[in-house]
C-alpha cells in the first residue's frame, strides 16, 4: 500500500464521523412539520339547508367525530390530512329526527374518499356538502345554491 492511500484512508476515518453528525440541523426535528410538505390538508364542510333536527355522525378508521346536531342554516367542518396511500375516508350517517325522537329518514355515505379527494384537490382542498329535504348536494367552491352544486345522494325512508 502506498503512503498516499494510507494517508487518505486515515483522513477519511477521522473526518467521516464529523460529516455524519454535523448534518442533524439540516432536517426538520418536528415530524409533523416534515409531513406537511407531503400530505394534503383537506376541510369538509357539512351544512343543513332546510332539514329540521338533522343529526350527523362522521367517522374514519382512526377518528370518530361524534354526533353533530344541526338546525337549518347551521354547519360544522373538520380538517385532516390525507394519508400517503390516499386511503383516508370519512363516512357520515345523516338522520332527520322527529320531535318524538323517532328517525324519519336517514342515509349513510362517504363525504370524503379517494374519488372525492381528486375532485376537491383544486381549487382549495375544500369539500362542501349541503343537506336538503330532497337530498344531498356536493360542491367544491361553495357558490350560492344551486349554482355549482350537484345532487349526489338521496334520503332513505
Amino acid at each position: 500500500m502506498s503512503f498516499t492511500f494510507k494517508y487518505c484512508s486515515l483522513i477519511f476515518l477521522i473526518i467521516n464521523p464529523l460529516i455524519l453528525t454535523s448534518g442533524d440541523d439540516i432536517f426538520p426535528k418536528d415530524k409533523k412539520q416534515s409531513t406537511e410538505i407531503f400530505l394534503d390538508r383537506f376541510t369538509v364542510y357539512i351544512a343543513d339547508s332546510n332539514v329540521p333536527n338533522l343529526n350527523v355522525h362522521c367517522h374514519s378508521f382512526d377518528d370518530d367525530l361524534g354526533d353533530k346536531p344541526l338546525l337549518p342554516n347551521q354547519y360544522f367542518h373538520f380538517t385532516f390530512r390525507q394519508d400517503f396511500m390516499y386511503s383516508t375516508f370519512f363516512s357520515c350517517n345523516f338522520s332527520s329526527i322527529a320531535p318524538d325522537k323517532q328517525i324519519t329518514k336517514s342515509v349513510v355515505f362517504n363525504v370524503f374518499d379517494f374519488d372525492i379527494s381528486v375532485v376537491c384537490r383544486y381549487p382549495s382542498k375544500n369539500c362542501y356538502w349541503l343537506a336538503r329535504d330532497e337530498g344531498f348536494y356536493f360542491s367544491v367552491d361553495n357558490k350560492p345554491f344551486p349554482n355549482g352544486w350537484t345532487k349526489n345522494h338521496t334520503w332513505q325512508w
